[in-house]
């Protein structure tokens, strides 16, 4: 029963990707629609920064943001690596774990010269840079028109809005892309040699963001186009590069201990009680959920004039974007091509009802068409930077229902080092601004600093486990500091915990809480 069971799925696996040995790759990347490359990416980019400058989130609305900043201080104050945490009481030796330590410094560099004002441009010129970039590699690829191609574009900006802030993500879906470009080219033999680029950029990868495990990915889908194809030289190929990867993803400060922070951080239990770690949710962003749909519409998962490599890494992120929506923006950027393939078709079969923008393609191809590009994108960069105090105002920073500032202003002037249970969504905001001198329980550093028994023990607290109290003596506990959102805030404001708690400030995003 089992070997017919594994012989059905092996059946329905050829039926997915049926005939696609029949791919005539060269041939079809010969067939060029004329699109110019460089000025429709430079479009795609003035657009997608626009778009995301006007609608992006503030700089410090995604929490981790401020802790990313205060590291890369450290690390730059020190001079080294710190090995331990050096903001918490509840550490207590624990590794820290920095694998993001490159990224760390270098947005402490941007915020040094530029300040953070300079941060936010820069993290929405290189999110429009993303696309700019995804622009380049669906054109290069000759399978989609002017039209599709653009509609990808703009829902791929509207899906990454939510997806801008200035963590080191950004820095990998730039790799993601890349890599993915290299992979394509290596279809042709002329062009396998570009494989070799690959190990380089995995060792400067692997010390920005954990997303370098993407890259493997991308290479094992590639891998198993080559099985399918039986082009046995390029699966060698690609089998010695994903070996030297491997390789170069050892050369950072933790050596094959990156893999065990990441497994820390994907394997954390509080993971489970944070929005970007939860299943997608239908609707719950508007752009991503656009993408989903039209995923769904535009699919052609047996289409064969769709490579078998884009369908396996589509198919692929697309499940495990439904496990976790923080893989929405690696489902969007790695997807885009083979959608892009796919509304191609889908537009074929309505030609005699839609309207064809063939002028836009001769525009971008007239003369002179990239330099009126770069010009306007520097006009319309520097004229962003100069207004943004008044197009965007202290909003570019933090919303007024994020800012918690003034909470940890009221700590630092009447409880300085006193040991405050601190909320998990705060602890960055507290290590950027009071840098030590408030330590914090628990902050988005989750495993890679804390051990699973503090982290269980902020669950207790946060669903209000009977046992909740024993975290008062075992951390000896002295207040709270605490969003109005959780329970503890909620269960005070309903008369509880009055008999052992004084709250001493609130305003309309945080509690203090001090024991009497």
């Amino acid at each position: 029963m089992r070997e017919a069971n594994s012989s059905n799925w092996r059946r329905w696996f050829r039926r997915l990707f049926a005939n696609s040995h029949e791919i005539n790759i060269a041939a079809r990347m010969s067939d060029a629609r004329g699109i110019p490359k460089l000025p429709l990416a430079l479009l795609a980019y003035l657009l997608a920064y626009v778009c995301l400058y006007a609608k992006a989130m503030a700089l410090f609305g995604d929490p981790d943001v401020t802790w990313h900043i205060a590291t890369g201080d450290l690390i730059r104050s020190i001079g080294t690596l710190p090995a331990t945490d050096r903001w918490s009481f509840t550490a207590n030796g624990q590794p820290w774990y920095i694998i993001s330590w490159l990224w760390d410094v270098l947005i402490s560099l941007i915020c040094q010269a530029v300040g953070t004002s300079g941060l936010f441009i820069f993290s929405m010129a290189l999110s429009a840079l993303s696309i700019g970039f995804l622009a380049w590699n669906i054109v290069e690829r000759k399978d989609a028109g002017i039209d599709a191609t653009i509609l990808i574009l703009l829902l791929a900006t509207l899906s990454l809005v939510g997806f801008t802030a200035a963590r080191p993500q950004l820095a990998g879906y730039l790799f993601i892309l890349l890599y993915h470009r290299l992979l394509h080219r290596s279809r042709t033999p002329v062009s396998m040699r570009a494989l070799y680029w690959l190990p380089p950029v995995m060792a400067l990868w692997v010390n920005l963001h954990a997303s370098f495990l993407v890259g493997f990915s991308l290479i094992g889908a590639y891998g198993l186009e080559a099985l399918m194809l039986k082009r046995w030289a390029w699966f060698k190929q690609l089998v010695r590069i994903g070996a030297l990867c491997a390789l170069a993803a050892l050369c950072n400060p933790y050596g094959i201990d990156a893999y065990v922070a990441v497994s820390r951080t994907l394997g954390s239990a509080v993971t489970a009680y944070i929005l970007e770690w939860q299943p997608f949710i239908f609707n719950k962003d508007t752009g991503a959920t656009s993408w989903f749909v039209m995923f769904l519409l535009a699919s052609g998962m047996r289409d064969r004039s769709v490579p078998p490599a884009d369908r396996i890494i589509s198919l692929f992120w697309w499940l495990a974007m439904l496990v976790s929506m923080r893989n929405i923006s690696v489902f969007i950027l790695v997807s885009a091509p083979y959608m892009a393939i796919s509304v191609q078709r889908w537009l074929e079969t309505l030609d005699s009802i839609r309207t064809r923008r063939d002028d836009i393609g001769d525009a971008l191809a007239k003369a002179g068409a990239t330099r009126k590009m770069v010009l306007v994108i520097v006009l319309v960069m520097a004229a962003s930077i100069a207004m943004l105090p008044v197009l965007r105002g202290e909003s570019y920073l933090v919303e007024p229902e994020k800012d918690a500032r003034p909470a940890i202003a009221y700590i630092l002037a009447h409880y300085p080092s006193k040991r405050f249970l601190t909320d998990y969504s705060l602890g960055g905001s507290i290590i950027y601004y009071a840098r030590g001198k408030v330590p914090v329980f628990v902050d988005g550093r989750a495993g890679t600093a804390y051990s699973e028994e503090v982290l269980i023990d902020y669950i207790d607290f946060v669903k209000l486990q009977a046992d909740w109290r024993k975290l008062v003596g075992k951390y000896r506990l002295e207040g709270m500091l605490i969003g109005n959102d959780q329970h503890f805030a909620i269960a005070y404001a309903a008369g509880q915990y009055h008999a052992e708690w004084r709250r001493v400030y609130q305003d309309a995003v945080a509690s203090i809480f001090v024991r009497k």
